[in-house]
């Protein structure tokens, strides 16, 4: 059969590996994410917005699918399939990770006006450290961020922690999570 009609991949991708006994844990893992309203203001409800927790290895974010007689729309009550904020999900955390925005400028416009004060704040492993990380979303409290190198939640939820140690946090997922493949997996470069 021709390689254009080949419907599996597993011949190609079987291989033989063995995992370092060294690593316990992953480089970078996302343990917690919570949106809340406002920092310092705890996590009940009506504060914590939503809040996802992760395991180690994969994870899978799922939205209901698609009722085929109804249209999914954003900000419409019983949405699915598309538009539920699976993509939003995703950029929240590259968000929290650097990235300069977490979508257009309509989104955030709508978020602000929705929730004025939105943050994203997560717990997460770096390099075997934990922190707690925390971003806000909308424009009322800015390009606030804090990161605090600790896996203590009260220091984001029962106070408002100082905006400070982001760039810290930064530097440490620099040096924990890139470098050379080729030191990380020299099997894979063999000739």
């Amino acid at each position: 059969m021709p390689k254009e009609f080949q419907l599996t991949f597993d011949a190609e991708l079987a291989r033989d590996f063995q995992p370092d006994g060294r690593i316990s844990e992953p480089a970078l893992w996302f343990k917690n994410l919570w949106y809340v309203r406002a920092l310092g203001a705890g996590t009940d409800v009506p504060n914590l917005i939503r809040q996802f927790e992760f395991r180690q290895g994969l994870n899978i974010l799922w939205a209901e699918p698609e009722k085929p007689k109804k249209r999914a729309g954003l900000y419409q009550d019983g949405i699915a399939g598309h538009s539920t904020g699976k993509s939003l999900f995703c950029r929240t955390l590259r968000f929290l990770l650097g990235e300069s925005n977490f979508g257009t400028k309509e989104l955030t416009d709508n978020l602000h006006e929705a929730i004025p004060n939105l943050w994203a704040v997560a717990s997460l492993r770096v390099g075997e450290k934990s922190w707690i990380i925390g971003r806000a979303m909308s424009g009322a409290v800015g390009g606030a961020k804090f990161a605090i190198q600790s896996d203590d939640l009260t220091s984001a939820f029962s106070a408002v922690p100082a905006m400070e140690g982001y760039d810290e946090f930064l530097s440490h997922v620099q040096e924990s999570c890139t470098g050379d493949l080729t030191e990380s997996y020299p099997n894979d470069h063999e000739a």
